[in-house]
């Protein structure tokens, strides 16, 4: 259970996404940036065209914590 993906957050680009993925990895929690291939093609608005960036359950407070810090 604690090692369930859950999402900390979701972007419309994929920049940006990868840049919190760099900044966690860094101080050490593992992440996944899911989606990202829909953005270039659809407008940024519709759900299906976000990118969603996942950590495990038991990281999720740490990560959020590090993304309002950064």
């Amino acid at each position: 259970m604690l090692d369930e993906l859950v999402t900390l957050d979701k972007f419309t680009d994929l920049a940006e996404a990868y840049i919190i993925k760099g900044m966690l990895e860094t101080n050490g929690i593992p992440c996944v940036v899911d989606g990202g291939v829909l953005s270039s093609v659809y407008p940024a608005n519709l759900e299906f065209s976000m990118v969603r960036v996942m950590v495990r359950r038991r990281d999720l407070l740490m990560a959020v914590n590090l993304v309002k810090a950064g």
